[in-house]
């Protein structure tokens, strides 16, 4: 396998300026797809209530649309690579906004359940060559601006989702949390269609055999997470083990020596890649640690609201937002090794103040917004240090792994909150805030190691 060299400037980069039209498309389709994921979340009691399942079933609403995507990320990079990641981007649009036509009408909750599946698959090959794209929309020299600004874009769509689930769900019923994403979604679509520019393709990149067992490895994988964090141990859990096991082996046969892997090892021989996905993969492990335990904290040990505790997760997501564009400016400057570590030493900070039982709402507000802050550093930057430090030609794959260590991290993080809550219900929210320090720390030390690498 001939190993890839340093980055060099994309071919198919902007050369007369950036077409913020296609920016805007671009960030409308990441706005839809992030917002959907929120929206359901919240959704999930009404949901159980009107489809007269338990809450625990409820969860495979979410956990489908969750399963498809981390499965499909990368066999959807490899692919963006060889048909052009417009061509890629565009159809998983329309896959999306078909499947949420039938999320919408479903008549029960195995075929809800289906429906989002399929939806799954349609954002996992939007958010595939989501960062590709955006590489080829801004010049390298402002790559940190343009993924600020992506930044931006989650971190709005994550705040927006309960308030927009909260309303559609008392005013107009489930349905509508789906049929809401036509609209957008297909302004969306056309402007995409009108503006995105047609991007380079690479023959051999992607191998429909090797996308198979890759998707079958993840998925297996992803699944027996599931099980196992939802106490279910049991034949599914052993079947899925079997199947993740043999098609790894499978997909160690068929990609030796191959010189784009569909799964991209070789991108980890590249020193900053390799620690910006290790950095990534703790950082949003800590995240989802947080966002998982957090509620439950609130509840049964602070005794909030609904109301307190929708309330005080909000600030997170805003810091997040209103600082994403900044830093993605500092990102083009300066190095993302120290940024990186100190805004997850922050964070570590400010879970083990939360360890000390804060009893005031004010305080908790202030925390939550300091530790938005903290992930703010570590985001744009980090991003923008994996794309940037790919070969052109590899960027794709890149992207999918942006992609794909967000999606390991949040599995690992929630699967380590639930095993948490699973031990203690009163008291194992401490127990996973605990382990997201140390988390947290993993983060900042695979940051600060790349210091010595150039940016």
């Amino acid at each position: 396998m001939s190993s890839p060299q340093q980055a060099t400037p994309a071919a198919d980069q902007p050369a007369n300026g950036i077409e913020w039209w296609a920016v805007g498309s671009v960030l409308l389709s990441v706005f839809l797809v992030v917002m959907d994921v929120s929206i359901a979340n919240v959704a999930l009691p009404a949901l159980s209530r009107e489809l007269e399942v338990s809450s625990a079933n409820s969860v495979w609403v979410v956990s489908a649309y969750q399963v498809a995507s981390a499965a499909s990320i990368l066999p959807f990079a490899a692919l963006g690579a060889r048909l052009g990641n417009r061509r890629v981007y565009i159809g998983g649009l329309a896959v999306f906004l078909l499947c949420s036509l039938f999320c919408a009408t479903a008549s029960d909750f195995t075929g809800l359940v289906i429906a989002r599946f399929a939806q799954g698959l349609g954002a996992s090959a939007v958010m595939a060559v989501n960062a590709a794209m955006l590489a080829q929309l801004f010049p390298m020299n402002r790559l940190g601006q343009g993924i600020g600004w992506n930044a931006l874009t989650v971190g709005i769509a994550f705040a927006a989702g309960p308030v927009v689930s909260a309303l559609l769900l008392t005013f107009a019923g489930w349905r509508w949390l789906f049929l809401i994403n036509l609209p957008i979604g297909g302004l969306a679509l056309l402007g995409c269609l009108k503006f995105l520019p047609a991007s380079k393709q690479h023959p051999g990149s992607f191998r429909p055999l090797a996308s198979l067992l890759c998707f079958l490895l993840v998925m297996g994988t992803s699944l027996a997470a599931v099980l196992v964090s939802q106490g279910q141990i049991s034949q599914w859990l052993a079947l899925v083990v079997i199947v993740a096991v043999l098609a790894g082996f499978l997909l160690w046969r068929v990609e030796r020596g191959r010189d784009f892997p569909v799964l991209p090892v070789d991108l980890l021989r590249l020193p900053m890649f390799r620690l910006s996905c290790l950095t990534a993969v703790f950082a949003f492990a800590t995240q989802a640690t947080i966002f998982v335990s957090l509620p439950f904290f609130f509840a049964h040990l602070l005794n909030y609201s609904s109301l307190q505790i929708g309330l005080a997760l909000t600030p997170w997501s805003v810091a997040v937002a209103l600082m994403a564009p900044i830093v993605g400016r500092a990102a083009d400057k300066f190095h993302p090794g120290p940024m990186g570590a100190a805004g997850f030493v922050l964070i570590a900070l400010v879970l083990g103040i939360f360890s000390g039982w804060p009893d005031e709402l004010v305080l908790t507000l202030m925390l939550m917004l300091l530790g938005g802050m903290g992930f703010s550093l570590f985001q744009s930057p980090n991003q923008r240090a994996m794309i940037a430090s790919t070969p052109a030609h590899r960027r794709s794959a890149a992207s999918g792994m942006v992609a794909s260590s967000r999606l390991i991290g949040q599995t690992l993080g929630a699967g380590v909150a639930a095993l948490c809550l699973l031990v203690d219900g009163i008291h194992g929210a401490s127990y996973a805030l605990y382990l997201g320090i140390l988390l947290a720390l993993g983060s900042a030390l695979c940051s600060g190691l790349r210091v010595r690498i150039k940016g």
